[in-house]
């Protein structure tokens, strides 16, 4: 049970809701860390917004290396310099994407809400 009194299996329910378009399940990416990243994500739920999860999604399906380094830049295990600089530029168009308004400063600032 996670803090707020929600179950890994329940998460992984809600993240097959057509609302977070089906994106993640341990048998369609068993090379991805499925469970930490659902821990992950309910850890910090003001972040994890349908829309992100939504963008999320779409880079996991277009590479799970990719998804990888995103993952491991949010919760501090990525230290590659490049890696990182990466990560950031891929977060930073998600927020572009789900508010393009949103200035270069303020997406940043959303995209540190996820870091660990």
């Amino acid at each position: 049970m996670m803090g707020l009194g929600l179950t890994i299996d329940v998460v992984e329910k809600k993240a097959l809701n057509p609302e977070y378009k089906g994106f993640i399940s341990k048998e369609k990416y068993p090379d991805f860390p499925v469970e930490a990243f659902i821990r992950y994500a309910m850890s910090k739920p003001e972040y994890f917004t349908a829309d992100r999860m939504s963008e999320f999604g779409k880079l996991l399906k277009e590479s799970v290396d990719m998804a990888k380094i995103v993952f491991g830049y949010m919760n501090g295990t990525e230290h590659n310099d490049k890696n990182i600089a990466t990560a950031e530029s891929i977060m930073k168009g998600w927020e572009k994407s789900i508010n393009p308004s949103i200035s270069d400063r303020d997406a940043l600032m959303n995209v540190l809400k996820s870091v660990k």
